[in-house]
Formats: C-alpha cells, structure tokens, sequence
C-alpha cells in the first residue's frame, strides 16, 4: 500500500476518532450508537459478534452470528497469521465472502500508516475500507487525577518486571506493534479496574502484582471479559 493512501485514510479515521470522542464528552453517544457507525461496514447484520481473542477460530463465531467484526493487528506475515488464525492467502476468498454476505467485518486496531508494507491486506484496505477501532476513553469512567495515579502505578510495576514477564509469555515480544498495542491494552485495564472495581478485588488486584504476576493477570482478564469490555466496547 502505498503511503499517501494510508495517510489521507488515516485523515479520515482521525477525524471520525475525534468526532466520536467529542460526542462522548458531550453527552451526546447514546448506548443504541455504534462507533465505528454502521455505515462504515458493508451489510451489517444482527447478531453482531466481536472477535475479542485473537486465539478464538473465527469460523465458528461467522457461524451462529449475523456479522463478526474482526480486529486486526499489523505484523509480518508469520505472527500475523498465527495471531489472527487465518492464512493471508485466505485473505482475498474471505474479502469476496465479506463483500457477498456482510458476515466478515473488519477493524483497525492500529493508525492506518502502521500498516504499510502489509501489502497483503490490500484486498481488505481497498476493497473494504476497514474503520480504525477506538473504545471509549477510560477518563470517561474516573477523574484525570486518579487516573493519573493508577498510570504511575501501572509504570512502575511495568519497570519493575511485569514488562519482562509479559515479554516472555505472550509470545508477540518480537512484533513491536503488536507488544506495544498489548502493553497498551493492559495499562488501560489496569487503569481502569483500580479506579472502578470493589475494594476487595482492587486490594487482592494490586497485591498480586507486588507477589504473582500470573494471578494479576487472571485477574485482569476476568475483569476484561465481564467488566471492562462491555462497559468500554462501543461496538
């Protein structure tokens, strides 16, 4: 793809970014909304079901919903592949299927200029015209100050070693997108469940990143899946 494509798409996608959160500030994105809004996707249909793991096959989901929306990830071709479980010479019978039926949808979960020289996703960039995924800001749910607080934790306790141990055990450590975008995710989380979960999770939260970073993480992903998620997933 080329690079003056991906930045006018990229024009686009920001102003669509700040209108959506401008609404929000304002009052005026009701929980009947969707962003990215239904126009951008072609032939959505409900049940809409949002690919949420990247390890979760896709087909069955595709199954028993209207329209799955798939977040994608910039990368090579390698961990592209096994991140997304499907193959990028599946790429274009599955932009023909998106195309025919509305059952395949797909979002950017990066700026549209982070995926350049990807150029087997030109099918889906050209012929589709992904929107780029933004959830809704977590300063939506708690004041700056406090989020300010828990971003400090969250930098300290990733300076201390958790950085390290998610290096080690995700499996993407190689993909700088991919690691960033993931370390990203988690201070947001992080962030977020410290300022609004009960003070018994919060309290057993923080304690398990000074003792057992693996138990922080069940936590974080049980928090994500029933909690954060729902609240901040404006799909």
């Amino acid at each position: 793809m080329k690079r003056e494509f991906l930045e006018d798409y990229e024009k686009q996608e920001t102003q669509e970014i700040l209108g959506f959160i401008k609404s929000i500030s304002e009052g005026k994105f009701s929980k009947s909304q969707r962003f990215p809004s239904e126009h951008r996707f072609k032939n959505l249909h409900n049940p809409v079901t949002y690919r949420g793991n990247t390890n979760v096959p896709i087909w069955p989901l595709v199954s028993f919903s209207g329209s799955t929306i798939i977040p994608l990830m910039p990368a090579d071709k390698e961990t592209f592949e096994n991140l997304h479980c499907f193959r990028v010479d599946q790429i274009d019978q599955m932009v023909s299927f998106a195309e025919e039926t509305g059952k395949i949808q797909f979002v950017l979960m990066r700026k549209p200029t982070d995926y350049r020289r990807l150029d087997f996703l030109d099918p889906i960039f050209e012929r589709l015209r992904p929107p780029q995924f933004i959830g809704i800001p977590v300063d939506e749910y708690a004041s700056r100050d406090v989020l300010t607080k828990y971003y400090q934790e969250f930098s300290a306790i990733a300076n201390s070693g958790f950085r390290n141990y998610v290096r080690k055990t995700s499996g993407y450590a190689s993909n700088k997108h991919v690691f960033d975008t993931l370390m990203t995710n988690l201070r947001g989380n992080y962030m977020l469940i410290r300022a609004i979960a009960a003070s018994d999770i919060s309290k057993d939260f923080e304690e398990a990143f000074r003792t057992n970073y693996e138990k922080a993480m069940e936590i974080m992903n049980a928090m994500d899946l029933l909690v954060l998620r729902p609240l901040r997933n404006p799909l």
